[in-house]
């Protein structure tokens, strides 16, 4: 859970809580979760207390992982009873746990590797680096970048926003697909390697991705905490007049 551009971002403060406990909230209001674990390579006491206190399991692991989602191969080991593993971004607290609902509701159980993705709420969101694009044919994942794709003819940005896809960070992994394919599925190719995109890891094995409403971003600099606080009253107002 932890940054190298960002000491300490679990426990920094969104809307005034943690963004640990932002994230164990609104796994709270998913209406298909059985249970939420607090996966942590870190033995801090702060993150012990908020999960005693919102009453969540917290699995410190040891071993050393290059993202989130691969600290699924640990839970797994712990819980191999479940038919389905969901991980969700500290990161990204202004996702709305009732979009992620209607998109279990709509297309749930899922048995493949499955993301979601929204439109950009601007230009600057997709000409930014550190945003994940996605290309897509049907509901597959053709590629993932921090490029701008689709690019004009220029190799620059598209006039038109709509065409652009934004990743959002919860994947959804079901068992048997953790329990086949193990670490294989975090074996890093070139394109993950090089555009730094855990994404691209999983192409080979189908990775699916459905839309939902989402304006915000994900917070990568302590700078952003605040700025992301800022798009979300922005676009409270917006969609009130």
């Amino acid at each position: 859970m932890e940054s190298s551009r960002f000491n300490g971002k679990p426990l920094s403060l969104y809307k005034g809580k943690t963004l640990i406990e932002n994230a164990i909230l609104n796994a709270k209001k998913l209406d298909f979760v059985d249970k939420i674990i607090v996966a942590s390579g870190s033995d801090d006491n702060q993150i012990k207390l908020i999960c005693k206190e919102q009453e969540v399991e917290l699995l410190f692991q040891k071993e050393m992982y290059n993202s989130g989602s691969e600290r699924l191969r640990g839970v797994r080991e712990h819980y191999p009873d479940f038919e389905t593993f969901m991980t969700i971004p500290i990161d990204e607290p202004s996702i709305d746990p009732l979009e992620v609902n209607r998109v279990y509701d709509e297309h749930g159980p899922f048995n493949g590797i499955v993301t979601l993705y929204s439109n950009f709420y601007n230009k600057g969101d997709v000409v930014n680096p550190n945003s994940c694009k996605i290309v897509m044919s049907g509901d597959r994942i053709n590629y993932t970048s921090r490029a701008i794709i689709p690019s004009s003819k220029s190799g620059g940005y598209y006039s038109d926003l709509s065409v652009y896809k934004r990743h959002v960070g919860v994947f959804f992994f079901p068992s048997f697909l953790l329990f086949a394919f193990g670490d294989f599925l975090w074996k890093e190719d070139d394109n993950a390697r090089i555009e730094s995109l855990e994404q691209n890891n999983f192409l080979a094995q189908g990775l699916y991705a459905y839309k939902i409403r989402h304006n915000g971003f994900g917070i990568d600099i302590a700078s952003d905490n605040r700025k992301l606080e800022e798009r979300m009253v922005e676009t409270y107002f917006k969609e009130k007049i």
